[in-house]
This record gives structure tokens, C-alpha cells and sequence, in this order.
């Protein structure tokens, strides 16, 4: 999966490097050295770099060939320790095409460093499959505008109040040396390593993958994973070759270490998902637990299991069913073609995973087994162990994922289960109408209805064992677990006794004034990269650096955004329109004339917007509020008490 890696050094002939054997090596291209008068040649890579230029529009034409770029960077700094380049080394998101790999580059580098004043130099290896990576060189002094070299830096003299210069005991002039770029700044490489994540995640978010990365160490974000050391192409060689290299070695045991960890978090997972879901299991009878898995499919040819077919989804709705607003209007040709051959990519991915695992363990055992779940699941133990599984532990391992299969198809269609249960309904709806409609159809989709009934209100007693819900319709059920959610137990207590004429919200009136222009300029250029257009992310990113991480987190979330956009209406920062307009996916008029907004993460049709207080005395209205408040203050004690108790464990 996609991993973060960005690393930043200098070239520096103080190091005895020079900037153009540099390029030739990361390039693959055969470059004269005019300072050394050589040549500079690596012909020992397997697979061909991938490399282009990318310059300002006032730096001189020549800087796109790379062996003049950087001879001249050679000829124009003339000290014995000078610094020629910068260099950046990413690691680029396996689950991107090629072109999506070079695409996301292009984007990061022009927006980040080209439309700063560098000249950037890129070199894509994909070497190994498993690590394709990108190095860029850039330039270290500025152009001017007329496309001459510009100054590193520049001398300031330091003066006394009266304005006069000042001098040091050997009469020269006092000054300091002022660098005319904040490239050097250590709050400037923060800024670049952040602006990575939030290109590749943007990327990948528009590839269709819900997989994120983040310039945080794994101790910041909460994770016990030892993180890899870089091992550089040579090292990789070497072990290839079947030679010693300590940095692989490193590698390998901090691997076998993680591997532990995993082992015994996957194990305490598996666990807590088969908990998680046994009450579910047993709400349902023998037959209905038989029809599980069919049910999943069935449910999966009307809905979006992950993002690449949320995007399908709401393409599709926008192509077919509404009247689409003005700025979706112009969505070229090639977006509805590349969505095309997405989806075949996805059905042939998928086929292909089937079938490799049937013949693999055909060729191993005689035959496959009859589920392609456990069909996977045992050859990826085989790849894990190394070798195949024998008789006894063939028969283990499959009886204790086979309760797992049923609960990964659970998940599958209770991922988004509002969504599907909102879908399932319509479908049902329409075979209701037609007394030719598949009676068997028929009978998954109620059962489907009564496992979303079932799955709020397992969510619902765990919190409000008092709430009365069978007087309450399922989507209002799902507001109210999202509420509870997003807002906490001790917070949604407040919510419902405040007499404040202040709106309580979980954010301040100042950070929610970042909200809509955060919301703004994402749409914009979201828009423009379904487009094909080439527009900067750099807005988008700029308010992700103002507004407080936890917002952001908040704002990005497909179901806690409309919590953060009711407490901009509360705050009067937002009207219900542009609320409204903000939280929909797209917005289509009915028969009578009225606008309606809708988004998929809602369930399709969107109910109008409220502040804070008011959703929810209506999703609680005929409910006793009193036996609620003691239920939320009785959950926050046992909280408390858990807290209490691990604490005491650590010690």
C-alpha cells in the first residue's frame, strides 16, 4: 500500500559531488562534464528512468536540457564548497497507474517548487514494482525576471540608531548575509514534506482510493510500527545479487519485528471484529445466515462498496438520472471514458484475484475450495509462510476464517449502511410495483432492511439503552449514531440542556469562518481535475495549514461534514443555501419545481440542514430527554472508570 517517504539532501561540491554526474545518474543520460572535463555515465539500471524538466516561465529556455541546466549551475557558483542542488527522493503510491504516478508529480512539483522559482529536474525509477520513487533535483539560486542567475543571498550592513554603519575592531563594515529565499528555512521543508501528503492523498482521492498518507512519524499518529530505514537502489542490488547489505539487513529485522506486531494485532482484531458482530449473527436465523453472502451480492450490484464505485455511482446519477448543475456542465468526454475503463480494470482485477487463487491451490491441494473468500485468505497465508499448508492446518485455518467470511461480507454492505439500506429500500420499492420481479430478490432485500434495523439499533442501545426506536424511521436512527459520534457523549449532554443564546459548538466561530472557502476552493479544484485541467491544489492545501488538524479531519469525513456545516449555519456563517449547496454532491430540481440536494453519503436525498440544537431536539422529539441525559451520564461514568483502569495497567 502506499507508504510516506520524503527525504531532502544538498549537493554539495564540499562533498565532493558534482551536480552533473548527479543528473546523469538519476537521468540514466550520458552528460559532458564541462568543469571536469568528462564524461558521466550510469548504464546499470534495468528498467529506463522516466524524466522531464519543469521550469518558471522567466527562467531561459535552456534549462530544459538538462546537461546545459546544470553546467551552468556548475559554471556560475565558483566556490571550492558551493552548494550546486537540492534534491527531494518520494515515494510514489503503488495503487497510481504510471500516468497517475507522473500526473501527481507534475501537479506537486509545479505547484510546490516551479511556481517558487525553481527549476526542478525529475527522474522517475520503477526498478522494482514494488518501489517506484522520484528524484528531483532543483535549483538552489533564483532566476531573475529577465532570466539571468539572480543572488543567493545579498549583504545587509548593520547600522547604529543614528543610521550610521557600524565596524569591527579591525575597521571593516559590519553586516550579515540575507538569504533571498526561504528555501533553506526549516519551516519550509515542514511545509513541503505536508504539501507531499496532501498531493498524493488529493491524487489518490481522485484515482478512487480511500487509502491516505502522512508526513507525521508513526509514534504522532499512534502506531507502534518500527518505521524502515532508506535503502537507496545500490543496497537492493546487492541483496538481489545475493551480496551483504546492511542497510537490507536493517530492513529485514525491523520487517520481523513489525511482522510481530501485526501478527498480535491481527489476531486481537480478528477477535474484537468476530465479538463486534456476534449479536448481529445471532439476531439472524440459520436460513437467513446461509443467505448472507448471497445477500451481499445482491446488495453490491446497486451499491458503492468502496470509493472507486462511490465515484461511479455518482457519475452515473449525474450522466442519467438529474438535471445537473451549471459548473458540472462541461465535464469533458474522457471523464466518462476513463471511468469506463476504470470500471473494466476493477471487474478485471477482481477476476483475475479469483482466478489466480483457484489455480493456486488446485495446483497444490487438487482442487480449490468453494469459496473464493477462503481461496484467498489460505494463499495469502501460503505467500505469509513461504510454503503451503498442510492437511491439519489447511483444516484449521479454514474453520476459523470461516465465521470471518460472513463477517467481511457483513462489512462490506454495512460500510456505508445507509447508503445501501436507502438503495435497498428503492430497489424494493420497484419490485413491488412489477408482479414479474424475482421473488427471491424480493426476500434478500427485506432481510437487508431488517439487518440495517438491527445494526442502528445495536448501535443505539450500546449509548441509549432508553431511546425509544421503533417509533423512529432508520435515517433519522443514523443521524442520531453520527451525532453521537461526532460530537462525544458529554458534549451532546450540553447540546440538549443549554440555554445559551451562544450557539455551543464543537468548533469556534473563528475556526468555522475557514470552513467555506476550505469547502470553496476544494470543490473548484476538484471539479477542475474531472475536468483534466492542471489547476493548483495550493489553496485547498493553504487552508489545511490554517485550520486546526481535528477540523480538517472533520471537514473531510463523508459524514461528519454536515455537522461541521451545521455549526456554521449556527454561527451564521453560512446561509441554509449555501449549506445546503456545500454538503451535496449535486443538486436537481423535481417535478414540482423545488431544488433538491443530494448526496450519497446521506443516503441520496438530503433533508434540509439545522444548527446543532435544533437537529437534535428533532431527531429526539417524543423522546423522554430526562432517562436520555441519565443514559449518556451513566455511559461517560463507565468511560471514566475504563480510563481509571488502564491508567492503573501502565503503571
Amino acid at each position: 500500500m502506499a507508504i510516506y517517504h520524503f527525504s531532502m539532501q544538498v549537493i554539495s561540491r564540499g562533498k565532493g559531488q558534482s551536480v552533473v554526474a548527479s543528473a546523469a545518474y538519476r537521468s540514466g543520460e550520458k552528460l559532458f562534464n564541462e568543469r571536469y572535463d568528462k564524461v558521466s555515465h550510469y548504464q546499470n539500471r534495468e528498467v529506463k528512468p522516466e524524466t522531464f524538466i519543469l521550469k518558471p516561465s522567466h527562467a531561459p529556455e535552456w534549462c530544459l536540457e538538462r546537461v546545459r541546466l546544470w553546467n551552468e549551475v556548475e559554471h556560475i557558483e565558483k566556490a571550492k564548497n558551493a552548494q550546486l542542488a537540492r534534491e527531494f527522493n518520494v515515494a510514489l503510491p503503488i495503487e497510481l497507474t504510471n500516468e497517475e504516478q507522473r500526473a501527481l508529480l507534475v501537479n506537486f512539483v509545479d505547484k510546490t517548487f516551479v511556481a517558487g522559482g525553481m527549476v526542478a529536474d525529475v527522474a522517475i525509477h520503477r526498478d522494482d514494482p514494488q518501489n517506484p520513487h522520484a528524484h528531483v533535483l532543483l535549483t538552489i539560486r533564483p532566476f531573475n525576471e529577465d532570466g539571468s542567475w539572480g543572488a543567493k543571498a545579498k549583504k545587509e550592513y548593520l547600522l547604529d540608531d543614528e543610521g550610521n554603519f557600524t565596524y569591527t575592531k579591525s575597521g571593516a563594515k559590519r553586516s550579515r548575509k540575507i538569504t533571498t529565499t526561504n528555501w533553506d528555512d526549516k519551516e519550509t521543508l515542514a511545509r513541503w514534506r505536508s504539501a507531499w501528503a496532501f498531493y498524493a492523498n488529493q491524487h489518490l482521492r481522485l484515482a478512487g482510493h480511500s487509502v491516505t498518507i502522512s508526513e507525521k512519524s508513526n509514534e504522532a499518529l499512534g502506531k507502534v510500527e518500527e518505521p524502515s530505514i532508506h535503502e537507496g537502489f545500490t543496497a537492493r542490488k546487492l541483496a538481489k545479487q545475493g551480496e551483504f547489505s546492511d542497510r537490507v539487513a536493517i530492513n529485514e529485522e525491523i520487517k520481523a519485528r513489525n511482522k510481530a506486531h501485526v501478527k498480535l494485532d491481527e489476531v486481537n482484531q480478528r477477535l474484537e471484529r468476530i465479538t463486534k458482530h456476534e449479536r448481529r449473527f445471532t439476531a439472524l436465523t440459520p436460513a437467513e445466515r446461509t443467505e448472507l453472502k448471497q445477500l451481499a451480492k445482491v446488495l453490491r450490484m446497486y451499491i458503492a462498496v468502496d470509493t472507486l464505485e462511490d465515484k461511479k455511482k455518482i457519475l452515473a446519477r449525474w450522466r442519467s438520472k438529474l438535471d445537473v448543475q451549471e459548473d458540472f456542465e462541461t465535464v469533458e468526454p474522457k471523464v466518462w471514458a476513463s471511468l469506463q475503463q476504470q470500471e473494466q480494470a476493477h471487474k478485471q482485477a477482481t477476476a483475475l484475484l479469483t482466478n489466480e487463487a483457484k489455480r493456486i491451490m488446485t495446483t497444490h491441494y487438487g482442487n480449490s475450495l468453494n469459496s473464493d473468500y477462503l481461496n484467498r485468505m489460505v494463499v495469502s497465508e501460503m505467500s505469509r509462510l513461504g510454503r503451503p499448508l498442510n492437511e491439519q492446518e489447511l483444516r484449521t485455518f479454514c474453520e476459523a476464517h470461516r465465521e470471518e467470511e460472513l463477517i467481511e461480507e457483513l462489512e462490506k454492505i454495512t460500510q456505508q449502511p445507509l447508503i445501501t439500506a436507502t438503495t435497498a429500500r428503492e430497489r424494493l420499492t420497484e419490485l413491488q410495483r412489477d408482479p414479474l420481479a424475482n421473488a427471491e430478490e424480493k426476500k434478500l432485500l427485506v432481510l437487508a432492511l431488517k439487518l440495517f434495523d438491527d445494526y442502528y439499533d445495536e448501535q443505539l442501545e450500546k449509548v441509549l439503552p432508553s431511546f425509544n426506536k421503533k417509533r423512529t424511521p432508520l435515517q433519522e436512527k443514523e443521524w442520531l449514531v453520527a451525532a453521537i459520534h461526532y460530537y462525544g457523549k458529554p458534549m451532546l449532554s450540553e447540546l440538549l440542556t443549554t440555554k445559551s443564546e451562544v450557539p455551543l459548538t464543537k468548533y469556534s466561530s473563528a475556526e468555522l469562518q475557514l470552513v467555506k472557502g476550505y469547502l470553496q476552493s476544494e470543490r473548484t479544484y476538484f471539479l477542475a481535475q474531472q475536468r483534466g485541467s492542471n489547476d493548483s491544489a495550493e489553496e485547498v492545501f493553504a487552508f489545511t495549514q490554517k485550520m486546526p488538524e481535528r477540523l480538517v479531519k472533520d471537514v473531510q469525513h463523508p459524514r461528519y461534514q454536515s455537522f461541521v456545516l451545521s455549526e456554521c449555519l449556527a454561527h451564521g456563517i453560512l446561509t441554509t443555501d449555501e449549506v445546503m449547496t456545500l454538503a451535496s454532491a449535486l443538486r436537481a430540481h423535481n417535478e414540482q419545481g423545488e431544488t433538491v440536494y443530494f448526496n450519497e453519503s446521506y443516503g441520496g436525498k438530503l433533508y434540509p440542514m439545522a444548527p446543532p440544537t435544533q437537529l437534535l431536539n428533532q431527531l429526539l422529539r417524543g423522546q423522554n430527554l430526562t432517562q436520555i441525559l441519565s443514559d449518556l451520564e451513566q455511559q461517560e461514568k463507565i468511560k471514566q472508570q475504563l480510563q481509571k483502569q488502564i491508567k492503573r495497567k501502565k503503571r
